[in-house]
């Protein structure tokens, strides 16, 4: 039989009475999820079985799994994976005026040694609530008396996420109306996290219609419940791929302007992946959503998917800008996703084709804002090959039930786009194309020919810059020229 305890957490439990606001923190917490969570959720490992599954010796062997095959590609495209901890792991009563208690007899090492070991094995841990008395499955939740308490012990134990439910706040006698419900439920965990002083990405489920009036702007995550029906299958082979929220997003039925860095929505179906196509456009295309999949039991081609560096790095581009459908008929897809900022010359373009039969998809470059007159090379992201330089636009044979993904690069021309002089020291900018070589060249008279080398530069992104020491020439011309 479970046992309910006192969560032991770091300084003791907190009185209760201690003060969290009920004002918005507007975009408070975006600094935590700069780009969007990879998560892998207890909820989707077991979704039949969580009264029994979520305990310390699955996770354990989840953890083992994910450190195996996921982790060393997060941590080479610059990130961490979540392993978050969903409904099924509390104790079966709460002990009034203390923090949540966790089932003993399905974590007899407790929480905080979970977590310790969540962290050294490079991954982020999460946790779950849910706003009101009970979960989903009937296990104590948090309420708005029980915010600051549950929320700083979880601090305490070093989370660094927590997802909130909403499974019986609709008939827990919550007063008012649901508007200002979603705000108290928002604002006091957000409130709390801050007050925790442990940085927490907020997941809030929410039933608010529109999702728009308040979720996006306060949570990390945001899931969206009403108004949106799940879409069909994005690429075959892939069984009951819902991707709701994030498909319509950027099919341009959700407000796109919400999704901001710091502010991501997700989808609220189960998915299992049987094939490829889907985990790729779901990491990709759709990349402004983290990804609570079912991950235990892939197969080797799977899991070469999901941990493929060159997917999770644009996945986690630091533009965090949403992709969108270039192009759609009954049989075939083309998406594209700026990469780095608009106007960088860079994007991820994905060709879908739904058809058994084998087809060609292409993209023209004016379509990605590039010059149609100018070459652009041409990356296979999927098997690591550069596929060539094309101008005009780029076409490629795609075979039945297939997918492929791309990544494209036309860099502006090369111009100095910021100059400054201060303090006996001039310095400028210019665009440039990451990893490239930039040679910085000056003249102290342009009636010459042969130009002075002042400096190399390796471009560590899409702006690179140099400086020098005003000496005593009474003038100088520069130049910046890119190196083969």
């Amino acid at each position: 039989m479970a046992m309910a305890i006192l969560i032991p957490c770091a300084g003791g439990v907190p009185a209760q009475g201690v003060a969290v606001t009920n004002s918005p923190p507007l975009k408070a917490l975006e600094e935590v999820a700069e780009t969007p969570p990879i998560i892998v959720n207890t909820f989707y490992e077991w979704p039949l079985e969580w009264r029994t599954s979520v305990n310390e010796t699955n996770v354990a062997a989840l953890l083992r799994e994910i450190s195996t095959n996921l982790v060393p590609a997060c941590v080479a495209a610059g990130t961490k994976p979540f392993l978050w901890i969903d409904d099924g792991y509390q104790a079966t009563n709460r002990v009034a005026g203390t923090a949540l208690g966790y089932n003993t007899n399905f974590f007899p090492d407790g929480l905080a040694a979970l977590v310790n070991w969540i962290h050294a094995s490079n991954c982020l841990a999460g946790v779950y609530t849910s706003f009101g008395t009970r979960s989903c499955l009937g296990l104590p939740g948090t309420t708005e008396a029980d915010v600051f308490n549950d929320v700083v012990c979880w601090a305490g134990m070093g989370f660094d996420g927590l997802k909130v439910d909403d499974c019986t706040a609709c008939w827990d006698g919550v007063p008012g109306s649901l508007d200002s419900y979603t705000l108290t439920k928002l604002n006091l965990f957000a409130s709390a996290i801050q007050i925790s002083g442990r940085p927490m990405v907020l997941d809030c489920n929410s039933p608010e219609s529109p999702v728009e009036r308040h979720t996006p702007i306060v949570a990390n995550i945001w899931q969206q419940n009403s108004g949106v029906a799940p879409s069909a299958d994005i690429v075959p082979g892939i069984d009951n791929l819902t991707l709701t929220s994030n498909v319509c997003l950027l099919a341009g039925t959700v407000d796109a302007r919400l999704i901001t860095k710091g502010h991501y929505p997700r989808w609220g179906a189960v998915f299992y992946p049987q094939g490829s196509g889907g985990v790729q456009a779901y990491l990709i295309m759709s990349a402004m959503v983290p990804s609570p999949i079912q991950m235990s039991g892939w197969s080797s081609g799977q899991w070469a998917v999901v941990s493929n560096v060159d997917l999770l790095s644009i996945h986690q581009d630091a533009a965090v800008l949403p992709g969108s459908m270039l192009s759609s008929n009954n049989s075939s897809e083309v998406w594209v996703r700026p990469l780095h900022d608009v106007g960088s010359g860079m994007s991820a373009v994905a060709f879908f084709n739904f058809s058994s039969a084998a087809t060609n998809l292409g993209v023209a470059w004016s379509q990605l804002g590039l010059s149609s007159t100018a070459a652009a090379t041409v990356y296979d992201c999927i098997h690591h090959t550069n596929a060539g330089t094309f101008s005009g636009g780029f076409t490629n044979p795609i075979s039945g039930a297939s997918s492929q993904l791309f990544s494209i690069t036309q860099p502006p021309p090369l111009m100095i786009t910021a100059w400054l002089q201060t303090n006996g020291v001039i310095a400028f900018a210019w665009n440039a194309t990451t990893g490239r070589t930039y040679q910085v060249q000056y003249l102290t008279d342009p009636a010459q020919s042969n130009w002075h080398h002042l400096t190399s530069v390796v471009a560590g992104d899409i702006t690179a810059c140099a400086t020098d020491v005003i000496g005593p020439d009474p003038q100088r011309f520069y130049r910046v020229v890119l190196l083969p």
